[in-house]
Order: C-alpha cells, then sequence, then structure tokens
C-alpha cells in the first residue's frame, strides 16, 4: 500500500483481500489510525464487538422505570377536572371478569371472575390523577349504548355518585356519561335518568359479592353537585399523597 503520501487524509490499503478506509486524526504528527470504515461507509465495529443497549439503559436507574407509562399517574393534570375528566375503562358493560389496575406497572389484571349470576350494567373503570378513601383511583361507572374495551380512555362529565358501604369501608362510585355518544349526552344530572337504569346499577352493588361471603351496602344515590365535590376531593387527595413525584 503507498505510504510516502502524509498529506492526503485517507488511504487505501488491503487487508485480507478487503478494502478499507483508515483515516488520520486531525492535527496528528504522525498517521495515527483513528477510524476503520468498510467500502460502504460503515464503522468497522471496535475490539470484542458493539454492545447493544436500549436508550433506557443509559439513564440512571432511578430514573429508569418513569420509561414505562403508568395511565393512573402519567397524563396531563389539566386532562382530569371535576367537572370534564378522562376516565380508563377497566370492565366493559356486560362482562364477569373483574379487572382492575396493578398499581405498580399500570396495567390491567384479572382481580377474579364474579361468583354471581350477574355482570356489569355499565362499563366499568377509575378517574386518573385522583385518590379515594379506598386507597385506590376513584371509580366510575360510563353510561353508553355500547360495550367499551379496557384500557379505552373515554372523555366524560358526571351526572351523579353512588354511596356504599364494601368491606365496612366507604366505598364512592362517580356515575359519567361520555361526551360523544348521542343517546345519553343530553342527560346532565342523575336524577333525570330512567328510573330502571338506576335500580339495576344499585340492585347490581348490592348483590355481585353476595357468594364470595361478602357484605356491601348500597346507602345512597347523589346527584352531579356532590359528585363534582368528591371528584375534585380525589383529585386534591392525588396531589397531597403524591405531590410532583409523579411528573
Amino acid at each position: 500500500p503507498p505510504t510516502s503520501f502524509p498529506f492526503l487524509e485517507n488511504y487505501i490499503f488491503s487487508l485480507k483481500k478487503r478494502p478499507f478506509f483508515i483515516g488520520l486524526k486531525k492535527g496528528a504528527k504522525k498517521a495515527v489510525p483513528n477510524l476503520w470504515v468498510k467500502k460502504w461507509g460503515r464503522v468497522a465495529p471496535p475490539k470484542g464487538g458493539i454492545k447493544k443497549t436500549c436508550p433506557e439503559a443509559k439513564l440512571p436507574k432511578d430514573r429508569r422505570k418513569k420509561t414505562m407509562m403508568n395511565i393512573w399517574h402519567d397524563i396531563a393534570p389539566e386532562r382530569i377536572k371535576s367537572d370534564d375528566f378522562v376516565a380508563c375503562i377497566e370492565i366493559s358493560k356486560g362482562g364477569k371478569n373483574k379487572y382492575e389496575m396493578d398499581k405498580e406497572t399500570g396495567m390491567l389484571k384479572l382481580d377474579r371472575v364474579l361468583y354471581t349470576s350477574t355482570h356489569y350494567p355499565a362499563n366499568y373503570g377509575f378517574i386518573p390523577r385522583t385518590y379515594a378513601d379506598d386507597n385506590d383511583p376513584l371509580d366510575v361507572l360510563v353510561l353508553c349504548s355500547e360495550a367499551i374495551l379496557p384500557m379505552t380512555l373515554v372523555k366524560c362529565y358526571p351526572i351523579g355518585v353512588i354511596k356504599m358501604i364494601d368491606s365496612q369501608s366507604i366505598d364512592e362510585k362517580i356515575i359519567a356519561i361520555p361526551d360523544r355518544d348521542p343517546n345519553y349526552n343530553a342527560y346532565r344530572d342523575v336524577n333525570s335518568l330512567p328510573r330502571h337504569i338506576l335500580d339495576e346499577i344499585m340492585h347490581f352493588f348490592s348483590v355481585y359479592k353476595m357468594l364470595e361471603g361478602k357484605e356491601t351496602i348500597v346507602k345512597e344515590l347523589c346527584g352531579r353537585d356532590v359528585a363534582i365535590d368528591i371528584v375534585s376531593k380525589c383529585i386534591k387527595a392525588y396531589e397531597d399523597k403524591f405531590g410532583d413525584e409523579q411528573n
């Protein structure tokens, strides 16, 4: 190979009958190899090969978990208001599988199949960035003319709330309407709904755990203003509990 051209930036030589380019470091006093580049322009691998790492692996260990999204926490706060919020569906209307959010991952897990011969009378889920008295996100029933798939986000507004006792603990379930369902979005308060819809919901929550040996007591059904106050309270409780650690 040519060796007497110090002013050339690159020159070609043959190594085991394979042509390579060798570059010289700028400002070097002698020909010091800088990059080994294959004929088609790719950097030749260093000794020991290339370590394949994902971008997350370059992050500090205390930040790596933040790369996995958790819908309970990782949603813009302005999308969760007391009178207008995004609900995350866990259980479709008509289902018997009791899915619930896994708090660590934000994924859905199967808690159980209902023991009784009943099914959920409405789409059921939770409101992100809320913290209820049972140490879970606030429950929500989304009344809709169609079954909504689990893990679907639905823009809703509250029209009422069911107050009940579950395993001797206070349990509140918001009743909400999707903005974009024309069969329901004319309703603005729970008291304007057909009475049978409410009777079916209240009956379901009074018996759905009976064959598990657990008692649930439906105490009362309240209107829109009470529901808005409860959502607001649970948003404030979330902020007090988690602060900015999830942002």
